[in-house]
């Protein structure tokens, strides 16, 4: 009865363990589209205006979605609608009280009252590198009045 006992025991530690493929492959398709998902929402969202010189810069912050506000050298949008002209270095066709942009004030308050990006307080500005401080702070002092007091420049990476 021993030895029976004894052969059994050696039949089995001969034997070659097998692994689950099932599971490994559930795992590597949570894997992948965990990756999916966080690779394709990266820098597609982000559309330069055609007639904009960027800054150059050597920053190494990675995009991220939020309202975007574009400032050319012919007008002011807010993710691609139409805010006021442009003439040179200043905003014209709308009223501006102080250093608030009146349109553009109110542009942003509709945009955050409908918008998932507004959630965040952070505006994208896109501006031609040759526009002086005073225009940009115009627009960035009204975004602050709408409620994004946060906001980044976009830059071109050398």
């Amino acid at each position: 009865m021993f030895d029976q006992s004894m052969g059994r025991r050696s039949r089995q530690a001969n034997k070659v363990p097998q692994l689950n493929l099932n599971s490994m492959m559930d795992m590597l398709s949570i894997i992948l589209v965990f990756l999916l998902a966080n690779i394709s929402a990266d820098e597609k969202d982000f559309v330069l205006a055609a007639d904009l010189t960027l800054p150059l810069s050597t920053s190494k912050l990675g995009f991220i979605k939020a309202v975007q506000v574009k400032l050319t050298t012919k007008e002011l949008m807010v993710e691609d609608q139409f805010v006021a002209k442009v003439s040179g270095d200043k905003i014209v066709g709308t009223r501006i009280e102080g250093k608030k942009i009146v349109q553009l004030y109110n542009m942003l308050q509709r945009y955050r009252s409908f918008s998932k990006e507004a959630a965040k307080d952070i505006v994208i500005l896109q501006a031609d590198r040759e526009f002086p401080f005073e225009l940009l702070d115009k627009v960035l002092r009204t975004a602050a009045m709408a409620g994004y007091p946060n906001f980044r420049l976009a830059i071109q990476k050398e």
